[in-house]
């Protein structure tokens, strides 16, 4: 049995990224055990937490740790499933040059820019600087973050295409992310056999962020499906899949 719902970010980001989304969770299902945890959480391959018995909500660049953690059921969100991002690839071939750069002198200065995160968000003010340090600082705040994040950006071109999932898997994907765009997902639901993505409409890379209400909701909604302890409350949104998506394409996560 599913016992906790674990949700997993990926640099840039650290757990901070789902304060938003715990705090509706905790406020539909407060019974429901929820966990936040950032990759990389340890010094080497395969990066993956303790997972048996739970249900991963993975964002961005935590799937690939996702896929190799065990877990009991996935959600996989606007993260790397065939293809890793050009910019990420580019980090990662930097090797040793790469640890300097993460310093958050340079590494929020870059992220809070216009060529970082202000791509990643429908709205380019929600990622002020106060914004940016709370959701990405904890990651490299001391050396040894450092030394762990460069070492799971340089394991990422190695790790992507992952694994097939060996456990229920979904998607949930935001349908207006340009570094993770559509087709990745809808990569995954033919392999998966149709039927296992759910669009966000007008979410980008950083949803989690600017849209926490909708992505509880769906993930409680996936949570109650698989019976799991506390995830009895009803989301009051249901998912959907925006005007602009070409027809023909899967419109739930069933």
């Amino acid at each position: 049995m599913l016992d906790r719902l674990l949700l997993l970010a990926g640099p840039p980001f650290g757990p901070a990224l789902f304060r938003g989304v715990e705090a509706r969770l905790h406020t539909l299902a407060p019974s429901l055990r929820v966990e936040s945890l950032g990759v990389p959480l340890g010094d080497g391959p395969p990066f993956a937490p303790e997972a048996a018995g739970a249900l991963i909500f993975a964002h961005g660049l935590a799937i690939p740790a996702a896929l190799r953690s065990g877990a009991g059921a996935l959600i996989l969100s606007n993260g790397p499933i065939t293809r890793l991002d050009p910019a990420t690839r580019a980090l990662a071939a930097l090797g040793p040059a790469l640890l300097p750069l993460l310093h958050p002198a340079l590494w929020l200065r870059w992220l809070h820019s216009s060529a970082g995160l202000r791509r990643a968000v429908a709205n380019p003010y929600a990622m002020d600087r106060d914004t940016v340090a709370a959701l990405c600082g904890a990651p490299v705040a001391g050396h040894e973050g450092r030394r762990r994040v460069a070492a799971y950006l340089r394991w990422l071109p190695s790790a992507v295409p992952g694994p097939a999932p060996e456990c229920p898997t979904w998607a949930l994907w935001g349908d207006e992310d340009a570094l993770y765009p559509t087709s990745e997902a809808d990569v995954f639901d033919a392999r998966a056999g149709g039927g296992r993505v759910a669009w966000l409409p007008g979410g980008r890379f950083a949803h989690p962020e600017e849209l926490p209400w909708t992505v509880a909701d769906a993930v409680l909604s996936r949570a109650r499906e698989l019976a799991m302890p506390g995830a009895d409350a009803l989301p009051t949104a249901a998912m959907s899949r925006s005007a602009g998506r070409r027809a023909g394409s899967t419109t739930s996560a069933n």
